[in-house]
C-alpha cells in the first residue's frame, strides 16, 4: 500500500515537472479508464513542443495525424492500443531501436522494442488498451530512457 502512494505521489510529481499543462488536464489524464488517441497525442505533442499547452487534444491528434502516426479514419476520442502508444511515444522521445524498428518504425516493432527495455510488462499485448495512469507513466519512462528529463 505504502508502495502504490509513493508511486502515484512520484507519478503525479514526475508529471507535473515533466509537462507544463494544466493539473486539471492532468488530472483527467491520471483518471481516465482508457488513454484516447487524442490524450496520448497531447502528451507526445507537449513533450515535443509541437503544441502549445493550452492546446486542445483535437489539435494535437491533427499534427500527428500530419506525421503519418494516424490513419485518416481514426478519431481523437477512440482508445489507443499500446501498439500505437508505443510507436507515438518512441518517436516522441528519439528512442532508438533495433534492426527492424529502425527499417520499419511500425507499430508492432515499437511496441516489442519497449518490452525489450524494460518499460512495458512481459505479460502485456499489443492489443491491450493502456489506461491514462499507465500512458502518462510510460511516458514518464520513455523520457527517462531517452535522457530528456527537463
Amino acid at each position: 500500500m505504502k508502495k502504490d502512494v509513493l508511486m502515484l505521489f512520484l507519478l503525479l510529481f514526475s508529471a507535473f515537472f515533466a509537462f507544463s499543462q494544466s493539473s486539471e488536464k492532468i488530472s483527467e489524464l491520471i483518471n481516465a479508464e482508457k488513454l484516447t488517441k487524442g490524450q496520448a497525442a497531447y502528451l507526445a505533442t507537449s513533450y515535443m513542443d509541437l503544441v502549445q499547452d493550452d492546446a486542445d487534444e483535437n489539435e494535437a491528434f491533427e499534427v500527428l495525424k500530419e506525421l503519418k502516426l494516424f490513419k485518416a479514419n481514426e478519431k481523437p476520442e477512440e482508445a489507443i492500443r499500446l501498439n500505437q502508444v508505443s510507436q507515438i511515444y518512441m518517436k516522441a522521445c528519439g528512442l532508438r531501436g533495433g534492426i527492424m524498428y529502425s527499417i520499419t518504425k511500425s507499430r508492432r516493432y515499437a511496441f516489442n522494442e519497449l518490452k525489450a527495455k524494460g518499460l512495458l510488462p512481459a505479460l502485456v499485448t499489443s492489443s491491450m488498451y493502456i489506461s491514462g495512469m499507465d500512458g502518462v507513466n510510460l511516458l514518464n519512462d520513455c523520457i527517462t530512457r531517452a535522457g530528456g528529463a527537463e
